[in-house]
């Protein structure tokens, strides 16, 4: 694959990732508020807004592994194989 293929790709995958990291951020805060609210039928909302923050977080953790081992990868190519 051409390295230039594998930069854009690395930098799409960086960009989705600052991307989710945002929406974690403004989860977080509505759930906080949603909280601080202390009305019992909200609870439900902050659960599954809890829960999403998870799933989103084990997603950027998966992105950024992704990134890591394009960058390794592309290491490995240009370090000069010594015996």
């Amino acid at each position: 694959m051409p390295t230039t293929h594998l930069k854009d790709m690395q930098q799409d995958i960086n960009d989705a990732t600052l991307q989710l990291e945002t929406m974690v951020q403004m989860l977080r805060s509505h759930a906080l508020y949603l909280r601080s609210q202390k009305i019992e039928h909200l609870m439900m909302d902050i659960l599954l807004i809890e829960n999403q923050i998870k799933s989103l977080v084990l997603s950027i953790q998966d992105l950024k592994k992704t990134t890591m081992r394009i960058t390794e990868s592309e290491q490995q190519k240009i370090l000069p194989l010594t015996t």
